[in-house]
């Protein structure tokens, strides 16, 4: 391939990082309840602006469904020719016709996607217009409008949410619904309400009473919601959103603009805009003009017409509301808006279930024939006359007639969706995370924007993503950052609108299934995907300038733990081929909410983003790849290309205590991504990168342990320095602190403490490969300046050079004279001195040997040559084969025959070598080779004294041990070895397999 050629491959789509134009949304992730899904939602969706000035446009609809919105909001008001129109009520907004909207919502819903859309209804019309509303989305509308329950789980006792590929081209009304079974209480009920009189069956609502925040009836009060939390104190949240940067929030101007707008509209910022501004009073005109004295023209209007709302309401402050027309009522099945009145109960939440009906096959007709798990029939659902219904509706409602009389549970909590703005679910996300959490997974919640983005900014949805929170409402028609990051969710599944939640939300098989909590810093504790990042240089990345200074500024936008953000080196005007070479790596903890956004910024410019993009995470090509840049506004740039190279890892995570164990796991991160030259392929296998989870006390003065991550090649400095640095303390102080290795004392206390002063050049994980069979620790003491703590480190050194250093010294133990005691016929699990009762693991075990939970640490010596030793977590059942199974995985030695190594055992046994033979030298040690299917765990708890196990080859070991035991055992039988033991070597050797003689 010539030069030439090279560079077109490299700069051809087919090669690079992120290709959403190919991606295909796979039928198998949308079979789940529709609860299991995030979907692409629309807030205000006729507005083309600001919240309270500017036209509305039914064009808004058509490019929103367009882009693979799956949610749209209409908000529908009286008009005065009796006909609905859409608007945003009390502002300066125009107003549009409702059935000009229904009919572009027809034409555009499935272009782009073929997946359901729900129209989310803010109602303040009259019982007639509502039913004029209904009429027209029958009319228009006609087989595409649901209207019906259609499925055999919408009859049963345990009924569940049906799964978009069952509503293929159908469209959800979101209203609320008349319901004349009283439903089964939630836990927290409103008392206040039960005070007014108001039960269950009153459909009443108030009006919107705020003029901007979207009221539909089933939005919150912040009276319900702290009724419901249970008079716990009502703080401020003070967890605020990632901040995502964008162009609007980078000047002191705009930040000093939101903190005043912030307090202008504090009694308006609240869970229900319906109610947000009924408790304001009006102020007097002198007041008002002292008020508004240096506010924008914004927000002076802004309070002008939330003041013009609350004259207009408090007329009808009295009134009872406007009831919900039957007809409207009886279009609205899957999608039922309704109040939060608190969770239900644990039981009440059902497991996550796989749908595997079948989608309907015909969009005419909204009677399925659906398949689950057990075999189904046919339901008899409300339908159309008896001349209007095809010879097959008729024979299959014939079959089963039995079921004619049945009734749908539309009760059903299942069926109900929930509106909480971003303050309310800020609120409940940071006081119940595993209840939101737990709620999401049957039941479906919507969050749009508080009332201080009324110039139609948006809220980062990351954290309610993150909650479960599946439909969270943005405003289109803002192209910040935000959005970008909307969008690149969504162009994970291809664009269709929805996209299946992570498998820690809802997968009970999950490592992580109740146990994520993303607000939480454990979270961080867990094993982490690595992305090894270098940008390389950029190619036509500022449109029409050639001469301009930039830098890249590199942010990875996720869960809280997962948020960083770097920047390059400037590159001195060159605009055209840009040469960065900057390298990072980003550590991930939450793959499925990690977008990476890389940003080309004009240094002349105070940073101006001149071209950016977004990408999910697990959607990168790792490899030498090209990746296309698009506007600050999120539009594509001709020939603006950013060069890159990625690389994965994962991190295995080796804990070194009970607790950390017990309490983190090892995650296996997926990525999605695709290739067009091996589509049928799945991504390679992450390599995975060992990393030691240590604990190092004395930081603190009550011995708090911190934990420091570490490689296998990671010095004491730089240990000492991250325990500083987690410690909250100055690393660069780390020379006048000193690590100490001390060994835990024994249950029985006869072993005395060992300390030795680890040299600040040697790997840790040198001492800590000699830790087999026993539990040590690292303890950070402060030198000092006084005579006696320069003493005692003193004493410490001095001992470590003594005995104690023996036991830490990670040097092999054959030493010179030394005897390998008759090992060979110790294969394959038998000992000459070991007796048979301590191979029973409840006898003969070190009492200071631990066990992990169901894991232990082991050691494994002799990997190869440019790696001496490999510890892993095994767990306590493996065999002496699984071991090298493992060793070879992370030696990433895969070609490797297991067969032809054996694991040998090596420990040192000074007592009882001197009880029975105190010919032998004192500094002796046994060998003895496992057998393969020999319990490692039970073999390393035997131990009563230094020990290790290394892997050798089983050819080489076995005849050389056989060789040099026979000449042993001849030369102690002519010294006169008594007979009995004479005849006990003999019988032994006799068992051996022939082929090992």
């Amino acid at each position: 391939m010539s030069f030439e050629g090279f560079t077109r491959f490299l700069c051809d789509p087919v090669n690079f990082a992120f290709v959403p134009e190919t991606i295909e949304p796979d039928e198998e992730d949308l079979r789940y309840p529709l609860s299991h899904y995030y979907i692409n939602s629309s807030h205000n969706t006729y507005l083309t602006g600001h919240q309270l000035k500017g036209p509305s446009s039914s064009e808004m609809y058509r490019q929103v469904l367009l882009t693979g919105c799956r949610c749209v909001e209409l908000d529908c008001w009286d008009g005065d020719d009796g006909l609905p129109l859409i608007y945003h009520g009390h502002t300066l907004v125009s107003k549009i016709g409702f059935r000009q909207v229904v009919e572009i919502i027809k034409k555009s819903a499935f272009i782009t996607s073929d997946l359901p859309v729900i129209l989310s209804i803010e109602n303040h019309c009259s019982l007639q217009q509502q039913a004029k509303m209904a009429q027209m989305f029958k009319t228009v509308l006609g087989d595409l409008l649901v209207t019906n329950f259609l499925f055999e789980a919408d009859f049963s006792d345990s009924p569940r949410l049906p799964c978009p590929l069952q509503m293929k081209n159908k469209i959800l009304i979101k209203n609320k619904k008349m319901i004349v079974d009283v439903p089964t209480p939630l836990p927290m009920i409103d008392r206040g309400a039960i005070q007014r009189g108001e039960t269950n069956l009153t459909l009443h609502r108030k009006q919107s009473k705020n003029s901007y925040e979207s009221s539909t009836v089933d939005e919150v009060e912040d009276d319900d919601l702290d009724e419901f939390l249970d008079d716990e104190e009502n703080e401020e949240d003070d967890q605020e959103e990632v901040p995502v940067r964008g162009e609007k929030d980078d000047s002191p101007k705009a930040s000093k603009r939101a903190e005043k707008s912030a307090r202008n509209i504090k009694q308006q910022d609240s869970l229900c805009s319906d109610h947000s501004v009924e408790q304001a009073k009006p102020s007097t005109s002198k007041s008002a003009s002292k008020t508004n004295e240096g506010k924008t023209e914004d927000e002076v209007l802004y309070a002008q017409l939330a003041q013009n709302a609350i004259r207009n309401q408090q007329p009808r402050k009295n009134n009872t509301g406007v009831q919900i027309a039957p007809e409207l009522s009886d279009i609205v099945i899957y999608m039922q808006a309704t109040k939060f009145k608190g969770f239900p109960p644990v039981e009440g939440i059902q497991s996550p279930r796989l749908i595997v009906e079948d989608p309907p096959t015909s969009t005419t007709s909204l009677s399925f024939s659906t398949r689950s798990r057990t075999p189904s029939t046919l339901l008899s659902t409300p339908a159309p006359p008896r001349r209007q219904r095809s010879s097959t509706q008729l024979s299959q409602e014939l079959q089963s007639e039995y079921l004619s009389s049945a009734r749908p549970n539309a009760t059903a909590t299942c069926y109900q969706v929930t509106s909480l703005n971003e303050n309310a679910a800020k609120k409940l996300m940071k006081r119940h995370p595993a209840k939101c959490i737990s709620y999401t997974r049957d039941h479906l919640i919507r969050t749009y924007p508080s009332a201080k983005h009324y110039d139609s900014s948006n809220f980062n949805p990351i954290n309610c993503w993150a909650h479960g929170m599946q439909m969270v409402a943005l405003n289109f028609q803002t192209p910040d950052v935000i959005m970008a990051v909307n969008q690149a969710m969504f162009e994970q599944s291809g664009n269709c609108g929805y996209q299946l939640k992570p498998r820690c939300l809802w997968d009970e098989s999950h490592l992580l299934y109740n146990k994520f909590l993303p607000l939480s810093k454990d979270i961080a504790g867990h094993s982490a995907l690595l992305l090894n990042l270098t940008i390389i240089s950029g190619q036509h990345v500022y449109p029409n300038t050639h001469y301009a200074s930039l830098y890249v500024e590199i942010e990875v936008i996720g869960i809280h733990n997962d948020c960083v953000r770097e920047k390059s080196k400037v590159v001195q005007r060159n605009s055209v081929n840009p040469i960065w070479n900057h390298t990072t790596q980003l550590r991930i903890a939450c793959v499925d909410l990690a977008f990476l956004r890389i940003a080309v910024c004009d240094s002349g410019q105070n940073g101006r983003v001149v071209a950016h993009r977004v990408v999910p995470v697990k959607c990168i090509r790792p490899g030498f790849r090209h990746l296309p840049l698009r506007t600050s506004t999120n539009l594509p740039i001709d020939n603006a290309m950013i060069f890159l190279r990625t690389r994965f890892e994962q991190e295995e995570h080796i804990y070194l205590h009970d607790d950390d164990s017990n309490s983190y796991c090892n995650l296996e991160h997926t990525l999605a991504y695709r290739t067009d030259l091996t589509p049928n392929l799945s991504p390679t296998p992450i390599l995975k990168k060992q990393i030691f989870v240590l604990r190092i006390t004395g930081a603190f003065a009550d011995e708090t342990a911190i934990t420091v991550h570490s490689e296998s090649g990671s010095t004491v400095k730089t240990v000492m320095q991250q325990a500083l640095l987690n410690a909250g303390k100055n690393a660069d102080q780390v020379e006048e602190y000193v690590l100490i290795e001390e060994s835990l004392p024994a249950p029985s206390g006869e072993d005395p403490i060992e300390q030795r002063v680890l040299p600040l050049n040697e790997p840790i994980m040198d001492a800590v490969a000699c830790w087999n069979g026993s539990m040590r620790r690292f303890v950070l003491r402060k030198k000092g300046s006084d005579p006696s703590s320069r003493a005692w480190i003193t004493s410490i050194i001095k001992s470590g050079t003594g005995g104690s250093s023996t036991s830490v010294s990670p040097s092999p133990l054959i030493k010179d004279g030394h005897v390998k005691s008759a090992s060979s016929n110790q294969l394959h699990g038998r000992s000459l001195d070991t007796d048979a009762e301590h191979l029973e693991v409840t006898e003969g075990l070190n009492p200071r040997a631990r066990s992990m939970g169901d894991t232990f640490l082991v050691c494994v010596h002799n990997v190869s040559e440019d790696q001496p030793y490999a510890i892993l977590r095994a767990g306590i059942n493996s065999t002496a084969a699984d071991i090298i199974r493992q060793v070879f995985v992370k030696a990433r030695r895969p070609n490797v025959d297991d067969a032809e190594y054996v694991l040998v055992e090596e420990t040192c046994d000074d007592t009882k070598i001197n009880q029975v033979t105190p010919k032998y030298p004192n500094n002796r040690t046994t060998s003895r080779v496992l057998g393969p299917n020999e319990n490692v765990w039970k073999a390393q708890s035997r131990w009563k004294s230094m020990g290790r196990f290394v892997l050798e080859n089983r050819k080489d070991t076995v005849h050389a041990t056989l060789e040099k035991d026979f000449l042993e055992m001849a030369k102690l039988l002519r010294e006169g070895i008594p007979k009995k033991d004479e005849t006990y070597y003999m019988i032994h050797y006799a068992g051996l397999p022939g082929e090992d003689i």
